[in-house]
C-alpha cells in the first residue's frame, strides 16, 4: 500500500510519498464497513530529487519542519472511514484543468472519513475504485485537500507562490477482516 503527494507552486511541483503505520478494513456483505490507517510523518519521502542530491534532504526536512507537517510535535496522522458508497458523479462540479491528472477515471465508490493532520480533524469525501474479493481490498483513489484547512501555512515566502491544494493519491491493497 501506498500514500503519494504531490504539491505545486508557481514555479513547478514535488512529488513523495507519506510512510504507512499501521492500517485496517473490515468488509461484511463484501463491502467496506470500515477502515483506519495511522501515518508516519517522519517516513515523508521526495520521490523527484534524487536520494542522493542535497536538495532532497533539505526539502524532506523543510516538509517535517514547523514550516509544514511539524512532525516532532506531530508524528503521525490518521484517516478513520465513516462510509463508502456507491459513486454518484457530480456534474456540477468542473475539474480544473491542471487538476486532471490527478483524478481517477471510472470510480466505482466515494469515500468519506476523518482525515486528522496536525491536531486537526476534518471530514473529506473522494471517490475512489474499491474492489473486494477473495478476502481481499484494493482500493485506488487520488483526490485534493486543501494544506491550509489542517492549518499547514508556510510564513517563509508569500503563501500564493505555493499552491493551498495538496494531491493525495492512496493505493490500498489488504487482507480484509471480516
Amino acid at each position: 500500500s501506498t500514500v503519494t503527494w504531490v504539491g505545486t507552486k508557481v514555479t513547478g511541483k514535488h512529488t513523495g510519498t507519506f510512510g504507512i503505520k499501521e492500517g485496517s478494513i473490515s468488509v461484511k456483505e463484501n463491502q467496506i464497513a470500515a477502515g483506519k490507517f495511522v501515518l508516519d510523518m517522519a517516513a515523508l519521502k521526495v520521490t523527484d530529487i534524487p536520494a542522493d542530491n542535497e536538495m532532497n534532504g533539505k526539502l524532506a526536512g523543510h516538509l517535517k519542519a514547523n514550516d509544514f507537517f511539524d512532525v516532532e510535535k506531530f508524528p503521525t496522522a490518521t484517516f478513520e472511514v465513516t462510509s463508502v458508497e456507491a459513486y454518484k458523479a457530480d456534474t456540477t462540479k468542473k475539474v480544473d484543468e491542471k487538476d486532471k491528472e490527478y483524478t481517477l477515471a471510472n470510480p466505482t465508490h466515494t469515500i468519506t472519513g476523518n482525515l486528522e493532520l496536525k491536531g486537526v480533524k476534518k471530514s473529506v469525501s473522494f471517490p475512489a475504485v474499491v474492489n473486494v474479493a477473495n478476502g481481499k481490498v484494493d482500493a485506488e483513489a487520488k483526490f485534493n485537500i486543501n494544506r491550509a484547512d489542517w492549518g499547514i501555512v508556510y510564513e517563509g515566502k508569500k503563501d500564493d507562490l505555493i499552491s493551498n491544494k495538496v494531491h493525495i493519491g492512496l493505493k490500498i491493497s489488504a487482507a480484509a477482516a471480516q
